[in-house]
């Protein structure tokens, strides 16, 4: 599902509610389902290409990317994001290791 024309729309109803000074959690929420949803649909399809996910370091760059803008919107709307540091380490040691995570991004 392409889900661009619907981030444009909340990017654009988030830019409206900061300079009202309305609440901008509910739009954040939705941006990160949308981006949950592409996470999975992206993970689906990368396996359905033969992409072995626990190898493939593109899939794992796309996947940081991906949890990273999760982050960022959950940043700026003052939700937790602890469960996306999760995610990211749990991704790159799924990819890299244990070892090489602890020496490089611990």
């Amino acid at each position: 599902m392409d889900y661009k024309d619907e981030m444009k729309k909340l990017n654009m109803a988030i830019r409206q509610a900061e300079s009202s000074g309305m609440p901008i959690l509910g739009f954040c929420k939705r941006q990160i389902e949308i981006l949950e949803k592409a996470h999975s649909e992206f993970l689906t399809q990368a396996q359905a290409e033969g992409y072995n996910p626990d190898t493939s370091l593109d899939i794992l760059e796309v996947e940081i990317k991906q949890l990273s803008a999760m982050k960022q919107i959950a940043q700026k709307a003052g939700l937790p994001v602890e469960s996306y540091d999760e995610r990211i380490r749990a991704a790159r040691v799924r990819v890299l290791g244990e070892e090489t995570v602890k020496s490089y991004f611990d």
